[in-house]
């Protein structure tokens, strides 16, 4: 068995790999901000010797690593002897923990390799992850089974499948516009990744959350950063100055290295920070702290506006509200779906835009779909939708050459209206 102390507090390397008779044993510890406040400070919890001590009687694991995020990745070996030990022992953590740190939970999930050869740890741990996300945004089960992950090959396919995706430039981002709901004028557009390799067309929600949990993530950061901004001359050319939202992870904007490239870019292409709108997606946890504020500060004194994505659907809106510098949100297309059948939407929605007004921050609402919809968000004191009511995501060609919107232009404002509202 290797020694923990020689991999507790590092990454698994981008070529280290798990054999065909191991297993990966992923855990989250939920309700804790993160797992390395066990190790900063221990409060009520076991000091970090008896923690290691108590996961080395629960696991006979090969190697162990902490990820920078705090998640624990535990390399199994995959024998009877370790399946039939495997969910005992996560009761017996998760009961040690519960019991020791209150509001606190042990969260798994398990990838086992069906085929005879190895595959990267990183290719395991992002299948976890994916599996974990579900459990988390679904039914909140506090863990699975190995063979509920079996059908996640095709998941590291898609993985394998980015950088080349990246390369041969499948992947493209389209472009939906946001509108005024009172006058159907165009008042920006959101940056959405594509992904079609002449073959087969992937959602992005089957391959968004791998690439944010992949060893590509940087790459692909960069790749829509570039296309997007190369791309603005022709919006403007189109439409005239107008605002484009782009999407990136909060852990990523966690980077100076990112928030660098963004500025450095906005000079290389010329498009004015001012017209760019940075969303911060919630595929995981945002974790608020002071380096991701003082980044969003940096940005905004930059002129970018910063907007809280898939609100009342992630998972700490409210706090990420109340603790981030945010000039938007844009409510989730769920709440929205339900704004005609349950009154529970439709109070939330009053409460939504009571916080705002008061905050002075602006709401997007989207998934608008149908005319109703629109009408009982202006009936709410709504002003800007995005939705298939007005247009489905398109390519910039599409876009720029459909003869549905036209720009009108003066010395003083740019409009962009829609010829048969």
């Amino acid at each position: 068995m290797t020694v923990l102390n020689n991999y507790l507090d590092i990454n698994p390397g981008p070529n280290f790999s798990i054999k065909a008779d191991q297993i990966c044993l992923y855990l989250r510890l939920d309700g804790l901000l993160r797992y390395e406040y066990l190790i900063v400070s221990p409060g009520k919890f076991a000091p970090l010797e008896e923690l290691k001590k108590f996961i080395s009687t629960l696991f006979n694991y090969v190697q162990l690593f902490q990820l920078h995020q705090g998640d624990l990745v535990l390399i199994l070996p995959q024998n009877e002897y370790a399946k039939s030990k495997l969910n005992s022992s996560i009761k017996e953590l998760r009961l040690l923990v519960e019991q020791n740190l209150e509001g606190t939970s042990v969260l798994f999930s398990v990838y086992q390799t069906k085929s005879k050869e190895e595959i990267y740890a990183f290719q395991a741990i992002a299948a976890c992850q994916r599996s974990l996300v579900h459990l988390l945004t679904s039914e909140r089960v506090e863990f699975t089974n190995i063979d509920d992950l079996e059908n996640l090959e095709a998941e590291l396919h898609i993985m394998n499948s980015i950088p080349k995706a990246i390369f041969m430039r499948h992947i493209t981002f389209h472009y939906q516009p946001i509108v005024d709901l009172h006058s159907q004028k165009v008042l920006s557009v959101e940056a959405l990744a594509r992904w079609n390799d002449g073959e087969t067309s992937y959602s992005p929600m089957s391959f968004i959350p791998l690439v944010q949990n992949s060893p590509f993530k940087e790459k692909f950061d960069n790749y829509l950063i570039d296309s997007v901004l190369s791309e603005y001359a022709s919006l403007v050319l189109k439409f005239g100055p107008i605002e484009v939202s782009m999407n990136f992870m909060s852990e990523s904007l966690m980077s100076g290295v990112l928030i660098n490239r963004l500025i450095d870019s906005c000079h290389k292409y010329n498009v004015p920070t001012d017209k760019i709108i940075i969303e911060i997606s919630e595929l995981e946890p945002i974790r608020v702290d002071a380096t991701l504020i003082n980044n969003l500060n940096r940005l905004r004194s930059h002129g970018f506006k910063i907007s809280l994505d898939d609100f009342t659907q992630g998972y700490s809106c409210l706090s990420a509200l109340s603790h981030l510098p945010i000039d938007q949100i844009k409510v989730d297309r769920m709440l929205t779906s339900k704004i005609l059948t349950s009154n529970k939407s439709l109070n939330i929605f009053s409460l939504i835009a009571l916080i705002c007004v008061s905050l002075k921050i602006d709401v997007i609402v989207e998934g608008v779909e149908t005319f109703e919809q629109s009408r009982k968000l202006i009936d709410l004191g709504f002003t800007s939708g995005q939705g298939y009511l007005y247009s489905k995501p398109m390519s910039l060609w599409d876009l720029c050459s459909d003869s549905k919107y036209k720009g009108t232009r003066n010395n003083n404002e740019q409009s962009i209206y829609w010829l048969d509202a």
